[in-house]
């Protein structure tokens, strides 16, 4: 894990009492445990992260399509009534 700082952290003693029931294994330190557990609570956090830039990225996407759509329906309606008028010369 390479280099090491201390980090004193106060914890209400119900909360360390809960903790200790839930360490998985006796040969396990608590720094141990923390660190685990500390590398999963940043997992959980950058993956929210990103779900959240997801979410903002897809609305962006949403509103550029709309106003794409918006600008191609009246060279769409052009076109649909320029191939009708061909189409009736034909006849």
């Amino acid at each position: 894990m390479g280099e090491k700082e201390l980090c004193r952290v106060r914890l209400p003693t119900k909360l360390l009492q809960e903790l200790e029931g839930y360490m998985p294994n006796e040969g396990e330190e608590l720094e141990e445990f923390f660190c685990r557990a500390l590398k999963l609570y940043l997992a959980h956090l950058k993956k929210d992260e990103i779900k959240e830039e997801l979410k903002c990225g897809y609305r962006e996407m949403s509103e550029i399509n709309e106003r794409l759509a918006d600008e191609g329906l009246p060279s769409l309606c052009r076109t649909i009534s320029f191939y009708e008028e061909k189409l009736s010369e034909c006849e």
